[in-house]
């Protein structure tokens, strides 16, 4: 009987503590917190490459626009057609002028800038040749 009496002195513990379900809930907050800010830069972080990407594109786009014409190229700006209608686009003369004396050449670059909703890009057109004395 001495034993009988030990084991039901001796209370069975069921369950956790509110102590416990505490402790728990405040190591899984800090981890669910650390998990959404990874996810919230990275989500930036693509957003911001994606802009950075389409800038890139839509200048090759402008500059192989500008190659397959025929005309000489000229400044202007506007807006690219759809699903891009939110990039702009601007072409300006650079500020130098090389002359190729041997052939008589002037090779005058283009730059192409191109700005979307937070992110812009520009690109140096490859030099577009002009007759030397007609600018």
């Amino acid at each position: 009987m001495g034993a009988w009496t030990l084991m039901k002195n001796i209370t069975c513990k069921r369950g956790f503590t509110l102590l416990e379900i505490m402790i728990a809930l405040t190591i899984f907050a800090i981890a669910a917190i650390v998990c959404l800010n990874g996810y919230l830069v990275s989500s930036s972080n693509i957003k911001s490459l994606s802009q950075r990407m389409n800038n890139s594109m839509l200048a090759r786009w402008k500059v192989e626009e500008l190659r397959t014409e025929d005309r000489e190229a000229e400044e202007g700006e506007g807006i690219f057609p759809q699903p891009f209608e939110e990039y702009e686009w601007r072409m300006f003369l650079s500020d130098e002028v090389i002359t190729d004396t041997e052939y008589g050449v002037l090779f005058i670059p283009y730059k192409v800038s191109v700005s979307g909703q937070k992110s812009s890009f520009e690109t140096i057109v490859p030099f577009i040749k002009s007759e030397a004395g007609g600018e």
